[in-house]
């Protein structure tokens, strides 16, 4: 997954667990962030990986360059 791929709905999930590893709901949306390892662990408790923090970052800059 590119960050151009990243929907606002995925990069809203991003942010909510980015400091907060919480349970989640098992949906379409987080099965690609479990598949390209954006996301780990179980939907009883889901944690951001080092990748996705970086993919984070990067919305951010994006984000703040507009």
């Amino acid at each position: 997954m590119t960050v151009e791929e990243l929907t606002p709905e995925i990069i809203a999930i991003m942010k909510q667990i980015m400091n907060n590893p919480q349970p989640m709901e098992d949906s379409l949306l987080l099965q690609p962030l479990f598949a390209d390892r954006i996301v780990m662990g179980s939907p009883l408790m889901v944690h951001l990986t080092a990748q996705g923090g970086r993919m984070l970052a990067q919305v951010r800059l994006r984000e703040s360059a507009h």
